[in-house]
């Protein structure tokens, strides 16, 4: 889709002040609460653009790239905290288990992903998209939803741990993002920050792929799993 095109778009489900150059501003919060706010920019930038040569709006020009680079400055800013934390919580996480190697050689099975799982991945925020691959690439999304109605983990004894917290939780009834954090804290010894972004991680991933869903608050196994057994 085209600018123009993701413009006309925009405008119509926007708020009639939509690329208003009087109304728009960086700094307003309620702006920055509209849906349109990324779209709207670059409109009121068009429109005056379009005016400029009628009056002098070189100083809502000179205002509009300043508040760009001001916003990019913010994106990369979020983005070099984003990649420090995600750093400390590698230092964070449990070492792995050592395992008695097997004498026999075990083929590694790798499940190609459909169309649909990579839509669903891409729509995901992108610390959840390498967790929903492995999940897919293992066969251990329908092997979840299977053995959940059955009242079985399938994560028990293999790991990731995380992932089989969750999925005791749901088989006692459900849990919420408190309580879920909670038992990553007591169980796995994370700190607050590691917990709370692998419960964030935990619901919209199994959400994403409808093994799970969530109602007041709570995340509880998909009651259709259980229309189909």
């Amino acid at each position: 889709m085209t600018h123009e095109n993701e413009h006309k778009k925009a405008a119509l489900n926007a708020p009639a002040c939509f690329g208003a150059v009087s109304c728009f501003s960086h700094e307003s919060a309620v702006c920055k609460e509209c849906p349109a706010f990324e779209q709207c920019i670059p409109a009121v930038t068009e429109t005056l653009n379009r005016i400029k040569g009628v009056i002098n709006v070189e100083d809502y020009l000179k205002k509009h790239e300043k508040a760009k680079k001001e916003a990019r400055a913010r994106i990369e800013e979020r983005m070099k905290q984003e990649m420090a934390e995600k750093a400390a919580e590698r230092k964070e996480m449990p070492m792995p288990e050592m395992k008695v190697p097997r004498k026999t050689k075990v083929e590694k099975v790798e499940f190609k992903l459909t169309d649909d799982q990579n839509t669903l991945i891409a729509e995901l925020p992108v610390k959840a998209q390498s967790f929903a691959v492995q999940l897919c690439k293992t066969g251990l999304v329908d092997r979840i939803k299977k053995d959940l109605t059955a009242g079985v983990n399938p994560l028990e004894k293999t790991g990731p741990k995380w992932l089989a917290i969750l999925i005791e939780m749901l088989i006692k009834g459900g849990v919420t993002r408190a309580q879920l954090k909670s038992e990553y804290m007591s169980r796995l010894e994370w700190s607050d920050g590691t917990a709370g972004s692998h419960t964030s991680l935990a619901f919209k991933i199994f959400q994403a792929f409808e093994i799970a869903v969530e109602s007041e608050s709570k995340l509880i196994a998909n009651p259709k799993l259980f229309e189909s057994n």
